[in-house]
């Protein structure tokens, strides 16, 4: 079908302005019989991108990449056919309503490509896809046979279970006119994972708005509960279940909150070392805030239970205050909000003063008389531990300052203020398709890009003059300030993340 394009290389070439010594050594001692086999290698060397490549071949075969494709496909209706003819192959086959879609990478076997409408007597439609979409499907169809086979509360312990190996946060339950999609949030990013017929999928949400103590019979309002799942190795977790109406039925989003007792530490989660160094530090004061701001999923609450873990909780009292307690730590006392039981931030935050505390972690600041408590603790010999959402450090400042904070209390208080937001980290396969680790996906794992800024003496004299803009941040000899792109080229420079990645996060700033 491909096979006899012998100026594949040449146009490459040319086309990516690739160094053609390395390109012709490659081709000299390669035993391949055909130009496609050598694709593969020149992914894997980082010589060219995945992604760049299929789009190339997309261009000049006329084929589209799987990637633009509209609609949700499905396995085919003869998963052992469709294995068979994978493993012959390469190509994987799926299904669009009527449509027979076959998904074709750049390791796929090219003298064998005309077999497969063979193997299927039916026509199919072809695409470029990246080796991950391909072992992701391969993944998907496995999933299918199981859950055919299973009841209602056996089909929620495999999703579960699922979710817990692939490292999932979320797991997203999505009803559909015919279907039901199951959607796993691995690493910040959405990803597909199975799908249930529409009476098999209402069973199974059913099930779980029973064990989360929801009202089965209300499906035109939104609803919240949780409950205790416990693993079949025995590890514990929590699960939030939120369910809202939507035109096809419910919508149903459960978070995953580890209940195993972890101990977070700052040295693991990818500061930089002189900031690393600077945190450390500040953890130690006795008196003053920390603040910790970004986005939802930003990872900001991890940062603070690592802060709270460079202290000596044996020798202080530490309390957290927090909606909802996400993490259990080893001594210190938790506390969830309870507005319904009169236990808000500020209720539970002034009564904790009142227990001879050191250090106080409030989960967030939310409006102006929980900013005024928080700072009063501050200024008193307590240290404040806190989150804020905000985009960055200047924006930090004049947040508050709207909260009705004063600037002599912001300068007499603030001690440190650390804005973040979490890109994928590579995975130490370097993009390797047949990884276990990271299912050929590249990443594993997320890592900080952060913004720091240690509040000096010059910087509270800048907060005192009400300089919450760039004139902030101007160039002095005690200033300790680390920009969003600062820490963005130092992981690049470590190979510890991707230009894309960064590319992405700051189109979002």
């Amino acid at each position: 079908m491909l096979n006899h394009d012998s100026s594949l290389i040449d146009t490459i070439k040319t086309h990516f302005s690739l160094d053609a010594t390395i390109l012709d050594n490659y081709l000299q001692h390669s035993q391949k019989s055909s130009h496609f086999e050598l694709l593969p290698t020149l992914v894997k060397q980082d010589i060219v991108s995945e992604e760049e490549l299929l789009a190339f071949l997309s261009d000049r075969y006329h084929l589209p990449l799987f990637s633009s494709i509209s609609g949700i496909p499905t396995p085919f209706e003869k998963a052992d056919l469709a294995i068979s003819i994978y493993q012959q192959t390469k190509v994987l086959v799926l299904q669009l309503e009527d449509t027979i879609l076959a998904l074709m990478s750049l390791s796929s076997n090219w003298n064998t490509l005309s077999l497969v409408p063979s193997f299927l007597s039916a026509p199919v439609e072809w695409y470029w896809s990246t080796q991950h979409q391909i072992l992701h499907f391969l993944d998907f169809e496995s999933n299918q046979k199981v859950l055919s086979d299973l009841s209602a509360t056996d089909q929620l312990q495999h999703i579960l279970e699922t979710a817990i190996q692939k490292r999932a946060s979320d797991v997203h339950f999505e009803s559909e006119e015919k279907i039901g999609k199951i959607r796993y949030r691995i690493d910040g990013k959405l990803h597909l994972s199975m799908t249930l017929q529409k009476k098999d999928f209402i069973s199974t949400i059913s099930r779980l708005k029973i064990l989360s103590g929801l009202d089965i019979a209300v499906k035109r309002r939104p609803q919240d509960g949780h409950y205790s799942w416990r693993t079949q190795e025995g590890s514990m977790y929590d699960l939030r279940v939120s369910s809202i109406p939507i035109t096809q039925g419910e919508k149903v989003v459960i978070r995953i909150l580890d209940q195993t007792p972890i101990q977070y530490r700052l040295d693991t989660l990818g500061f930089l070392q002189e900031d690393l160094f600077l945190l450390q530090q500040i953890c130690q004061k006795t008196s003053g805030m920390i603040l910790v701001v970004g986005p939802t999923g930003s990872g900001k609450t991890t940062t603070l239970y690592s802060m709270l873990n460079e202290v000596d909780y044996v020798s202080k009292n530490i309390v957290t205050i927090e909606d909802p307690v996400e993490y259990h730590l080893t001594g210190i006392s938790q506390v969830s909000v309870n507005p319904e039981q009169s236990l808000s931030f500020v209720q539970a935050l002034r009564a904790f003063l009142r227990q001879d505390p050191d250090i106080i972690l409030v989960g967030e600041i939310r409006d102006e008389e929980t900013a005024q408590v928080a700072v009063r603790a501050a200024l008193t010999g307590h240290l404040v531990l806190t989150t804020l959402h905000s985009l960055s450090v200047t924006t930090t400042l004049q947040r508050l300052h709207n909260l009705g904070i004063e600037t002599n209390l912001l300068a007499d208080t603030l001690q440190l203020i650390l804005s973040q937001r979490l890109v994928r980290k590579r995975c130490s396969c370097n993009f390797s398709s047949s990884c276990p680790q990271c299912n050929g996906s590249g990443f594993y794992g997320r890592i900080p890009v952060y913004e720091i800024l240690y509040v000096s003496t010059t910087i509270r004299e800048r907060i005192q003059q009400n300089y919450f803009g760039s004139e902030l941040l101007s160039p002095a000899t005690d200033l300790h300030y680390r920009s969003l792109e600062e820490t963005g080229n130092q992981l690049l420079k470590q190979n510890l993340t991707t230009a894309s990645e960064l590319n992405v996060l700051h189109a979002q700033s």
